[in-house]
């Protein structure tokens, strides 16, 4: 907790536990939910205290594990630890963070726009792939807690309109969009959201317009973290995502039909690929924090036990053989691939080419062979948009 204390002041956190406990912010009120439980618990042989975190616990846990990662790409901003310490504005800012976060473990760095800036309505901040360089603007919105399409509600979540207010706003780049459904769990099978969001995605690409002009192309991820509200699943889910390409047509790369256009797709969309990997990757919140590789390897390692063994993407087994076969030479690639294909056509081909067709033809009898692969994800899941 010291940290997070840290970065909203020790001053202003004072100040609050001062307060009636009705009165009291959100975060501080989960802060001490955290500490009364775990000291009305009973220790284990370690020394520990077993506890089962509810929602409200895990929406803390969280929002210190974004802020731990957003102040390791470089800075807090003030405008945001402002706006997660009003209350009327809490809510709006924390899934900022969270958002901030996911981008911080896809390898982007973060440039956030001059709030003193009223000229124009700009996005939320600016993203910078730290491998390719290329930037995106992106644009978080959420449903509130209090909303009537929030939780259990039998209304539709108001994606489409979510969307179109983020594709209002002024962009320098392309664009990625995050919007938090906030809505119950109903258990580890499909989101219950789920086809809403696609046929309201299809709709919007159809009907939608800024400024009298059809809406601008973007990257859109759906998210479903509902903490607040208690809305967990019965099986302790606390996540739900999914993602397609709005006016973007080859995004998801996992709509493409055999292993060669996978990859090509994926490449086309490297960035947005990554990113798409690290929603995929949101299992559970780490009880300890580190910027260590091998402690994040094992904290991986850990939650992947915990969950059992799940299958692989098509693509893992891509990344596995080209490093090997990208070393090969031209001569050696035609010979092996002259089985399958005419040599007048693999002549035409350069030795990345050839590397890659050759590639994608071990990994899909690899993948015929090892069994069930994964497309998409599942609970903490990201679905890709399904074929028209």
């Amino acid at each position: 907790m010291g940290h997070t204390m840290f970065c909203f002041g020790r001053e202003w956190w004072s100040q609050e536990l001062a307060k009636p406990d009705i009165e009291r912010h959100p975060v501080v009120a989960q802060a001490e939910l955290i500490r009364a439980t775990t000291n009305e618990g009973e220790l284990n042989r370690d020394g520990l205290v077993n506890i089962q975190p509810t929602g409200p616990m895990l929406s803390f846990l969280g929002l210190a594990y974004d802020l731990y990662l957003c102040a390791h790409n470089e800075e807090i901003p003030a405008e945001l630890m402002r706006r997660l310490k009003d209350p009327g504005q809490f809510e709006g800012a924390l899934y900022e963070a969270f958002v901030i976060s996911i981008f911080t473990r896809a390898g982007f760095g973060i440039t956030f726009e001059d709030e003193r800036d009223v000229s124009r309505r700009h996005c939320e901040f600016t993203a910078i792939n730290r491998g390719t360089g290329f930037k995106f603007s992106v644009e978080a919105k959420a449903v509130s807690s209090s909303s009537k399409r929030a939780g259990s509600s039998d209304q539709q979540p108001p994606i489409k309109s979510k969307l179109h207010e983020a594709l209002k706003k002024v962009a320098d780049h392309p664009r990625i969009v995050f919007i938090e459904v906030n809505r119950s769990i109903g258990g580890s099978g499909e989101p219950s959201w789920l086809k809403s969001f696609y046929e309201q995605i299809d709709d919007a690409e159809m009907t939608l317009t800024v400024d009298k002009l059809p809406a601008p192309p973007a990257y859109v991820f759906v998210t479903n973290r509902p903490l607040i509200i208690e809305a967990l699943g019965p099986g302790g889910e606390h996540f739900e995502a999914a993602y397609t390409g709005f006016k973007i047509n080859d995004f998801p790369p996992d709509r493409a039909p055999d292993m060669l256009r996978l990859h090509k797709a994926r490449m086309r969309h490297l960035e947005a690929y990554q990113l798409l990997q690290a929603v995929q990757s949101l299992t559970a919140i780490p009880m300890t924090f580190s910027n260590d590789p091998f402690v994040l390897l094992f904290q991986g390692l850990e939650n992947e036990n915990a969950r059992g063994p799940v299958p692989r993407h098509p693509l893992e087994l891509f990344d596995f053989v080209f490093p090997i076969y990208s070393k090969s030479s031209r001569e050696n690639l035609i010979e092996w691939l002259s089985a399958h294909y005419l040599r007048t056509e693999l002549e035409k081909l350069s030795q990345i080419d050839l590397a890659e067709l050759y590639s994608a033809g071990i990994a899909t009898s690899m993948s015929r062979e090892f069994g069930p692969t994964r497309v998409g994800a599942s609970k903490e899941r990201a679905d890709g948009k399904p074929d028209p």
